[in-house]
């Protein structure tokens, strides 16, 4: 059967060493390694075995038919077992951008190859930003693989020459999957959007548009009349209810027409939140430079402080509601926070977790609290609580626990 001939062939391959020392082989596959008769035979090795190791794997990938599993596994092994040990890694370039254009986990698996090639042999694919862009979805951050998806795609991005729309598309809507991510993976995308931000100051707009007043502030020209805190505290009011209005969705009939029958004084109010809950972002859009991110800003961070997680809420408060609030505040970046530990958090790593760390706690949590001392009350005391209670003297021993 073709199934059966094509994972015999990819295990064979799979399993040819690559050895520069004849000595290093192992002597059960020593007989794939063919040596000429040469005066210096080990340099003249190497390069006839990249030949022949070249031209078995092109042979391969070209068969018809190839099935899907087998399909993926040797999408999975090219970047660490194929395209290092190949005299010319870009004969490979054709079939990597065809199942790079598939999509799903297939073009997930074909990223961290096509993104060797580009990065390390000079392949022009101009459309790559795109495609990862349009890989970004739920699919991709539940796949199987998404570990190795999402450790490229911070490296992909850790470039300081990325264009400010692209950064601020991707961030967006990392923003936005994570409202429907798993914990783990709203971890992920959390510390990967301030990461981007800290290594792109031109974004923080997305988080914080400076007033007239702020930037009147900053050039020396404020007005001593004017107060800059009641602006930020008007400002910050304004995205708290414009969250809160793009997590429940739009307004209703009954609200919209409370709304129209508020006093002039809430005029203004009432047109600031229709601008701000227009939310320009186009989450549909297939090409970053038409999603219009730079417009928007990341209500979704908003949104995840109140995450129903206590791991996801506590980051977004330390990320976002310490460090990028001091950044903005004193134009100092802190250093990106490393990203390994959240590439691959599960439910039950994060379970596991949280016993680990209650188990190290000496303090235990009780579903009852102590209204009163639990100390023994002076005569003088107990005198007046009868009094006033008009019953008998309370004893001293006695202590009030309350369940609410």
């Amino acid at each position: 059967r073709l199934d059966e001939l094509c994972a015999n062939i990819f295990a064979l391959l799979y399993a040819v060493p690559f050895q520069e020392d004849k000595e290093a082989v192992k002597p059960d596959t020593a007989w794939l390694l063919v040596l000429p008769k040469q005066s210096n035979p080990r340099k003249k090795a190497v390069r006839l075995h990249k030949i022949a190791f070249q031209r078995a794997w092109v042979s391969f990938v070209r068969l018809p038919g190839i099935p899907h599993q087998v399909y993926r596994d040797v999408l999975l092994a090219m970047a660490h077992r194929v395209v290092p040990f190949m005299t010319n890694p870009l004969i490979l370039s054709d079939f990597l951008t065809d199942a790079y254009a598939v999509g799903g986990v297939t073009s997930v698996l074909a990223l961290n190859s096509l993104f060797k090639l580009i990065t390390e042999h000079n392949l022009d694919y101009p459309d790559f930003f795109e495609k990862l862009y349009e890989l970004l979805d739920l699919n991709s951050f539940t796949a199987k693989h998404r570990s190795q998806f999402f450790e490229l795609l911070d490296r992909v991005l850790s470039s300081s020459h990325l264009a400010t729309y692209l950064v601020a598309a991707f961030a967006k809507k990392m923003a936005r999957l994570a409202l429907f991510s798993p914990p783990g993976t709203a971890m992920f995308a959390i510390v990967l959007i301030s990461n981007l931000l800290k290594k792109h100051p031109t974004c923080l707009h997305l988080v914080h548009h400076a007033t007239k007043i702020e930037e009147a502030a900053e050039k020396g020209e404020l007005d001593e009349s004017k107060d800059i805190n009641v602006e930020k505290r008007s400002k910050l009011d304004a995205i708290k209810e414009a969250s809160l209005r793009l997590a429940l969705g739009p307004a209703t009939a009954k609200e919209a027409a409370a709304a129209d029958e508020e006093p002039a004084a809430g005029a203004g109010r009432k047109r600031r939140r229709d601008e701000v809950t227009a939310d320009p972002f186009k989450m549909d859009e297939a090409n970053p430079a038409k999603c219009r991110a730079s417009e928007s800003c990341l209500w979704e961070i908003e949104a995840l402080a109140s995450h129903y997680s206590p791991n996801v809420s506590m980051l977004v408060q330390s990320l976002f509601y310490t460090e990028l609030r001091v950044t903005v505040e004193t134009r100092k970046v802190e250093p990106p926070v490393p990203i390994e530990e959240f590439l691959d958090l599960t439910y039950k790593s994060l379970f596991d977790r949280d016993i680990k760390r209650a188990r190290r706690s000496k303090k235990v949590a009780l579903t009852f609290h102590n209204r009163y001392s639990t100390a023994a009350p002076s005569p003088a005391a107990a005198a007046a609580a009868a009094q006033v209670l008009g019953a008998a003297a309370v004893e001293p021993s006695a202590s009030v626990f309350s369940l609410w």
